[in-house]
């Protein structure tokens, strides 16, 4: 089991940034742990257009949605 991490910090990242990031497959929607409906909303629907824009480009790399 993968140790709890307390070292943790609040920040605000853009739309277009994070969409990048669960492109490239840096992060997945489990590193992130929204801090309200509308942000987890928001991860949502964002991990759900870049896996559609993954499943498009036929790519056949690791599965950016799935767990780690």
């Amino acid at each position: 089991m993968k140790p709890i991490d307390r070292n943790r910090i609040c920040v605000e990242i853009t739309e277009s940034t994070l969409l990048r990031l669960l492109g490239s497959g840096k992060v997945c929607a489990v590193d992130f742990h929204p801090a309200d409906g509308r942000s987890k909303k928001t991860l949502r629907r964002l991990c759900l257009k870049s896996c559609a824009r993954q499943t498009l480009a036929g790519s056949r790399e690791r599965s950016i949605c799935g767990s780690r």
